[in-house]
Parts: C-alpha cells; structure tokens; sequence
C-alpha cells in the first residue's frame, strides 16, 4: 500500500514459498522489463527462511534466484565495533550472498564517518570490497505508526505526502544514490563470485517442486465478463494483487464498494470478495451500517459465491468483539463470534488441502493444494473445518475454513496462482449464479404476470392493462443523473477561495442538483410542495388518536395558509399544491375529480387497501403532477402528506420493503399510548399476514398494505428522474413512498434529496435503504412536508456560495490541494 501511495506504482509479490524459482524470475522479467530501475524489498533477516534452519524463500533466496545485487540497510543505533562482527558474519555466511552495499539506519551525521571508514577498512581486511553508501539518521520523517498487524495504513497518515517528501531530501543528502544505481546496473561485481555456490545441506532437504502456471488453460472459455463485488476501504485493505489479476484473467469483472461507507452491495453482481484488513478497529461502523450487512447476507444466503478470508471472514459472523471488547453485531453468515485473543494466534505460510474425510468443496479438489498465509491476534468461535491447514514442514496442521455450498471463508489469504484453477472456478460459480439469478428473475416476471392477469379477471378491471402500459412507458424515460454536469460542480467547488468540504453535505447536494438539472449552471428560485392527501381504512382498528375527519380539516387550511407548513413555505419562498388524492371527504381547492382515486383505502386487516389499478393510477396520478408543475417553470419540489393513519400503513410496507420485523418499524406516530401502539403493531402483523405482500413487488404492497398518499408520493419520486426535476423527501412517510420508487426504478435516487430523519423508529432504516443521508437533524415529526421545506433556504444558501463566490484564481491565492 505505501509502495503505490509514496511511489505512484503498483508493487508485486516475490515469494519462492509461493513460486518456482522458474516462475518467480519469469514474473520479475515480465514487470522488470520497461522499468528504468527496481528495486526488491526484502523482509526479515536476509538468510531467514520459511523454516528455523532454512535459508529456503528468504530475501537472500529471492536475490540469488533473481542474481540481483543486495545491498544492506544496517540497524546501528547503540552499537559501534560489533558492526564489523554482524557484518562479516553476514557477508561470509553464504559465498554467493552477492551483497553489494550497505546503508547504515540510524546514525548521526557526526559519526557516520567515523563508521563508514571502521566497516569499510575491516571488509577489505577481510577481502570484501564492499562500500558504504550512506546512512539515515534518526528523524520523525521515517517514523511511520504501527499497531498490532504492522503499519498503519497510508490513508490514515494526515501528511503522508509531506512526510515522505521530507525523508526523501534528506536520503538524498544522505545516501550516495549515483552509487546505489551504478550497483543495480551490475557495475559493482567485487563481491558477486560464481552462481550457484549455495550450501545445500542448508535446505534440509526441503523440495520445491515448481507448479505450472499456464494460465491459457484457466482462462475463461465465456467470453463474457461476470461482476464480481469486492469490498475495499479501510476495513477491507489487503488483497494480493496477484489474486486479483488471476481473477480478472479468469473472466471476473471486479466492482469495488465500501462496507464502511456504502448502503449496500453494488448492483448486478454475481460473487463477493472480502479481503483482509482491519475489521477490529471499524465495528461501530460495519455494525451500523445495517443495510450493507442485510445485502450480504441476503446475497449469500441466496447462493451467491463468496470468498472471505481473515478480515472478511471474521465481517461474515454473527457477533465481533472488539479490542475493548464491546461486542458489535456484524453480517450474520456465519454462526459465532470472532474475539481479541490477546496474543498472537497464527503466524507465517501454510498450505491448505482436503484430507480424505473432508468433503471436496467447489473451489479446490482432493489433491491440490493452494499456498497462502495467516497473521492474525484475533480468533473465532467456530473456525470451519472444511480444509486442513499445515506448516511448509508438515509438523503442524489444523482444520479451518468454512467451505459451505459457493461460501469459501476463513482466516488464511489465499495466493491463487498457487493453484490457478481455483480463480476460475470460482468465476465459472460466479457465472453460473448470474445464469441461474436471471432465470428466476424471468421466472419471478412470468408469476407477476400471471397474479396481473389474475387480478384483471378477479377484479374485472380491464383498464389494468393500459394503466400498467403507461406507467412501463413512463419508467423507460428514467436514466441516470449527468455524471459529467455533477463532475463540473464538484470541480467548480474546488476552486471556489474557502478549504475544500467544508461546507459538507450542502456542498454535495448542490453538486448532485447539477447532475438531476444536466447542467453545473442552474437556478432554483421556484419552488413548490406537493402534500398528497388521503385517508386510511384501517384507522377502524383504533390505530390512531384522532379520527378521519381531521384529514379534511388539516387540507381545508393548507387553502388558507392556516398550517405549520404554510407558515414555513411562505418565509421561505415555496409554493403549495396540497392534492385530494383519496380522502374520504371532498374539500374544495383540493380536491379534483381528475387527481382522486377513490374516498379512502379499505381497511387493510380485512381486505386490500386497494386494487392494483388504483396503486398504479395513484402512482401516474404523481408522476402527471410532477410534469404539470415542470411545465409551469418549478425547478425543485417538496414532498408532503396528510393522512390520518398514515404512519400505520407506512410502517407496514416499509417492513415488508426491508424484511424488518413490524414491531421494529412501527412507532407510536401523531401520539399513540401503549396500548394504541399495541393495537397498531398487531394491526400490521394481521394484514400482512392477511395478503402476503410480494417483496420484490412495490405496486404490490402498495396496493395490499399501502396508502393513496404513498402511492402518489412514489409517483413524484419517479417524476422528478422522469422530468430531471429534484424532489425533496420530508419524513417518514416521505421516505417509504421514495424507497418504493427506487424498488421500481433504482436510477430514481439519483433524483432524491433528503431533508431530516424522523422520529419514527423506522424512518432511519428506510433512509439507509435508499443509501441516503439526512441533511438536518432537528428532531422534527410534523410532517406535512415541513421537514423538505425547511432545507429549502440552506439549498439556496448553498447554491448562493457556488456561484457567486471568487475562485483562488481571482484572489490570487494557491489553490488548496486535497489530501489523499
């Protein structure tokens, strides 16, 4: 990681644990071949092998198979005379140890000579011409933070880039670099005698047998790419790149996300990676966000492919304990926890294999053997025993990995081209998901037909079919916002003289306007509400605290400017179209027989709060409004309701949206007691019990379950994507009829911008569905559309610095640079 962030360049793996040496001087010629200079990092001691008394894929290994010069970076600090002991020691212990140089860590300017001159005289008495290149002293510019997995990463480091710039002048004052390149062009050969002098005896016997890696056999034979999610952020940071391009080779489109950040797993993928990290030190985070771990595990359980391995691995339990130990839920794949074992558990290579009574998983075959490593201070409950782990040298084995089905998770890293054949058969897993997924994605469409056309004979509604053409010939208008127009406001941010995010979400709401509008040029001084109204015929199960009457009172002063929201609109500029879009009671100003559906939903314990051909009228009944109100020149919209019992029926399908249990999104709405809140819970539980609401069917729920008010509010959400108009989400209600929209039309998001999160318990989880944060936190439950409207003048305050406010340029003053 710190070789691409300091550098600019992708480094590559070196392992003779891994590799033949065949394969290992083949891949350092491939990557070697266009570049001026490499340089190879060793690791450890130079003659530490992967064994006690092996000198077998040490750093001295890797140099002598290579035939690279080595050159010695010399821990001094304390120490004087005994340099000339380590250093002789090292030098003659192998004849064709091929060290070339040394650079002394550590040191002072004041008595680097002195050392450099002690060491050089004493190898020439020795018969060593080897030169001393130059030292690094002690400074804060090459210390770099640890923790208990090595260093941390770059991403953490505020100035990394300042840091490193510091240390690399003063290396540059320091170290003798025309030297150090003379050497790695070959031209310092004192020390380099006849290859192949390496003392055999100091192998032990150990065999390597070199593996084939022809990988035009394990390339895909589909010519066709599979999307494969692989999660990378700061939970999730180690991958071998090795692995990664095995995989990409194998036919693996790889998707990046962020369990940390995202809402959930991209779309249309068909396999899942979870690399290793630092999981233990983002619980609170992956814990909370409870919509990506629904994803994972929703995807897994459903038999999508998945590899895990340390970091991923532990992500995939129920429970992780953390180094304090609080115990935070996680995805919930597996059964158990994963916990601090206050030590070092496992350390060092291991080869993994299935002994004869394990059970042949789908990725590796009785037989074959792919490499990798463990390192890792945190254990697990239930560590698998699909496979048996074992020590180079055999002496030690255990059983880890859960190899269940296409789930391959545990604690080693896996390094592929050790076994090639497992990348590919994990994409053909991968294709053969997406194959199957697809399949029952048409399967699912034919049944939804199928109810449609059973629902058209049931209800003798004919007109279903031409309601449903309108309404698909509508969705098809929907595409993504402008991506180029949203690059052009953030870049217009960028140079605008204050520092860089700071005005935080604002910032990224108005970038994401530009992207609805087209265009980083833009306005927004018309504004209006639409507050759909209607009435619910499940208020007669005492599921509220006032009765339906007071629907029709509350509409009647909105045409008077005689509401809380009213009052609001007008100080901050915004327009109100309160729509009669099923009350029971007609209320002049409001309502219009072309925009009413019906007077009031039935009671939904009982029977369907409406029909299918209402749902969807309701819907185009939203979606007209919008486009009536874009011709009239509005540039952003509100959204708001007025219903009574309307909190119940949101609860209701938003439980079934999300597959969260009724009594977790339900909450005591405009002042329900106990026992009211008792009756609203069960009143859910029964009608959807009742009617059994498809899930992946918003139109269904909606018409089961659902409002008039929700279903004409899901309506503008699919008209703002439809006439690239910005809608603005108020609360509760709000939000569930805008996850409907995204179920029916995911780009429609794009199109969305929340105002506060409501007090209901619910409301949070919905607006995590939507993968969307709230731009307010007032406490705010009024409803109405007083919560979109009160982010109204902080859009425009926001919209003001964009476009009014002098650039760097103009102040003549250096832009600030983001840190990365």
């Amino acid at each position: 990681m710190f070789h691409k962030e300091v550098l600019g360049v992708d480094s590559k793996n070196l392992d003779l644990f891994f590799s033949s040496e065949d394969e290992l001087r083949k891949e350092y010629a491939k990557h070697a071949a266009d570049a001026e200079l490499v340089i190879t990092e060793g690791v450890m001691g130079y003659y530490d092998g992967m064994r006690l008394d092996s000198v077998t894929a040490s750093s001295y290994d890797v140099a002598r198979t290579l035939d690279i010069p080595a050159v010695l970076i010399l821990p001094c600090k304390g120490a004087a005379l005994s340099l000339c002991a380590v250093v002789s020691g090292i030098v003659s212990f192998q004849k064709d140890s091929n060290i070339q140089g040394i650079i002394l860590n550590r040191v002072s300017k004041m008595l680097y000579p002195r050392l450099k001159k002690m060491l050089e005289d004493h190898l020439k008495s020795e018969g060593y011409d080897i030169p001393v290149l130059g030292y690094i002293p002690q400074d804060e510019a090459f210390c770099l933070e640890s923790r208990h997995l090595g260093l941390v990463t770059p991403q953490e480091i505020c100035h990394l880039k300042e840091q490193m710039t510091k240390a690399g002048n003063i290396v540059t004052e320091t170290v003798d670099l025309d030297r150090l390149y003379q050497i790695a062009q070959g031209e310092q050969k004192a020390n380099s005698p006849e290859k192949g002098q390496i003392k055999q005896n100091m192998r032990n016997g150990q065999s390597r047998e070199p593996f084939q890696c022809d990988m035009e056999k394990y390339k895909s034979s589909d010519d066709g790419k599979v999307r494969v999610g692989v999660a990378k952020d700061a939970a999730f940071c180690f991958y071998y790149k090795e692995n990664l391009e095995l995989l990409e080779e194998s036919g693996a489109e790889l998707v990046f996300f962020s369990p940390l950040r995202d809402q959930k797993i991209p779309e249309n993928i068909s396999g899942l990676i979870f690399g290793g990290g630092y999981p233990e030190l983002n619980c609170k985070e992956l814990s909370e966000n409870n919509s990506m771990r629904r994803s994972v595990k929703d995807a897994i359980r459903s038999g999508m492919p998945c590899l895990a391995e340390c970091g991923g691995f532990m992500y995939l339990h129920e429970e992780m304990e953390d180094e304090r130990h609080i115990v935070w839920e996680m995805a919930g794949v597996l059964n158990g926890r994963t916990y601090p074992a206050g030590k070092l558990v496992r350390f060092g290579y291991v080869e993994l294999s299935h002994e004869k009574e394990q059970k042949e998983s789908c990725y590796l075959k009785q037989g074959e053997v792919i490499k990798g490593h463990e390192f890792h201070y945190w254990d697990s409950s239930d560590n698998g025993e699909g496979l048996t782990a074992a020590k180079p040298d055999r002496r030690t084995s255990w059983k880890c990995v859960h190899t269940e089905g296409s789930l391959f998770a545990g604690y080693p890293h896996l390094y592929m081209p050790s076994c090639p054949q497992f990348a590919k058969r994990f994409t053909d897993q991968c294709r053969l998901f997406a194959k199957e997924n697809e399949a029952n994605k048409k399967k699912q469409r034919r049944n939804h037909m199928s109810e449609d056309r059973k629902n058209m004979k049931e209800q003798s509604e004919p007109e279903l079919e031409k309601v449903t053409k309108r309404l698909n010939e509508y969705l098809e208008q929907i595409c993504p916002p402008d991506q180029k127009a949203a690059a052009q406001a953030k870049k217009r941010w960028k140079q605008i003289a204050k520092p860089l995010f700071s005005l935080g979400k604002l910032e990224d709401a108005v970038t994401k306007i530009a992207g609805m509008k087209g265009s980083p040029a833009y306005s927004l001084d018309k504004k209006g509400l639409v507050i759909m109204c209607a009435d619910n015929g499940v208020v007669e199960e005492g599921v509220t605290q006032t009765g339906q009457e007071v629907t029709a009172v509350v509409a009647e002063n909105f045409t008077k400017s005689e509401t809380s929201v009213c009052k609001m609109a007008q100080i901050a500029g915004v327009d109100l179209f309160p729509i009669d879009i099923g009350m029971v009671s007609d209320v002049p100003g409001v309502t219009k027989k072309e925009y009413k559906i019906a007077p009031g939903t039935k009671n939904m314990t009982r029977e369907a709060a409406m029909t299918r051909t209402e749902a969807i009228r309701a819907i185009l009944t939203g979606i007209e409004i919008v486009g009536m109100l874009k011709s009239k020149s509005y540039e952003i919209l509100a959204t708001g309701e007025m219903g009574i019992g309307n909190t119940t029926t949101s609860s209701a399908v938003a439980s079934v949206l999300t597959d969260i249990p009724v009594k977790l999104m339900t909450g005591r709405g405009a002042g329900l007691s106990a026992d009211g809140l008792r009756r609203k819970i069960a009143a859910i539980e029964r009608a959807i019990s009742l009617h059994a609401p498809d899930r992946g069917d918003p139109i269904d729920i909606i018409s089961k379950v659902g409002g008039f008010d929700i279903a004409g509010l899901t309506g503008v959400f699919l008209g703002g994507a439809i006439f690239r108009i910005p809608i603005v989400i108020d609360g509760f209600i709000s939000s569930v009829a805008a996850l409907c929209a995204a179920r029916l039309v995911p780009d429609c998001i794009g199109y969305m911008l929340p105002s506060h999160c409501s007090g209901e318990p619910a409301a949070s989880k919905v607006l995590d569905e939507l993968g969307l944060s709230a731009l307010l936190d007032c406490g705010m439950s009024l409803g109405e559309g007083s919560g979109a409207v009160a982010v109204m003048p902080l859009l425009e305050m926001g919209l003001s610095v964009y476009k009014s406010m002098s650039t760097f340029e103009e102040i003549r003053v250096e832009q600030y640079e983001e840190l990365k």
